[in-house]
């Protein structure tokens, strides 16, 4: 075998050698595959994002009704408080402290001594 022949027999076989590379080549969408993930992870991060925005939203609404809430419980409680106040606030001049019952019997008489000598029978000293 000759130089020529041994070279364009390794010339026959980097040809179908090339040919079959090329054909295992990736296609334009094979190459692109990575980058239609990338934008659906993409999309699906935005849904979740407006997902969680809402959600914050909807709680601070509903933090914002509890404390309106409270704070009307807090404004009746103490409206109510400024009434009772003024109606319990003594009227002077009208109003008079009772006086305790008298027993005429113990008049003048020390405390719990009356009662030793009614129950004795006799008047009290």
């Amino acid at each position: 075998m000759s130089i020529d022949s041994v070279l364009n027999e390794h010339k026959v076989w980097l040809d179908k050698a090339t040919t079959v590379l090329a054909s295992n080549k990736p296609t334009a969408a094979d190459l692109a595959a990575p980058l239609v993930v990338k934008q659906q992870l993409i999309q699906t991060l935005a849904a979740r994002v407006e997902d969680l925005t809402g959600q914050k939203e909807a709680a601070i609404k509903q933090y914002d009704a509890a404390i309106a809430e409270v704070k009307g419980q807090q404004a009746r409680l103490q409206h109510e408080l400024t009434v009772n106040q003024a109606l319990l606030q003594p009227i002077t001049g009208t109003v008079r402290q009772p006086t305790p019952p008298t027993d005429v019997r113990t008049v003048g008489v020390a405390p719990g001594k009356g009662r030793r000598a009614e129950r004795k029978g006799k008047q009290p000293k």
